[in-house]
């Protein structure tokens, strides 16, 4: 059975259609207290968490820059190989040559 209205008494005018958009409008905009609240709890929390592991990430950042600059002030150990001998093997003693002097 469709649903009519009947338009000469009123009932469903512009204006009246106008006025019921308007209503529903205003009152979704309307929230909850209580959700502002469990909103700004679950924020709060998220906000914690984010902190807590920047802090963590500038912790290792900084242990990571703090182990970098220890190596690099350490002294290099290099051990030098003997030479190979040239009679022997020619090949090897070409590649000592080019990797040590």
């Amino acid at each position: 059975m469709p649903i009519t209205h009947n338009i000469t008494d009123g009932a469903m005018t512009p204006q009246v259609i106008e006025e019921k958009c308007n209503a529903n409008h205003n009152q979704q905009k309307m929230v909850p207290h209580r959700a502002l609240h469990a909103e700004r709890a679950k924020h709060k929390r998220t906000r914690a968490n984010f902190l807590k592991l920047r802090q963590q990430l500038d912790e290792i950042q900084l242990a990571y820059f703090n182990l970098l600059v220890e190596r690099q002030q350490r002294p290099r150990q290099q051990t030098i190989q003997q030479a190979p001998d040239p009679k022997l093997n020619i090949v090897a003693y070409i590649r000592w040559l080019a990797k040590n002097c």
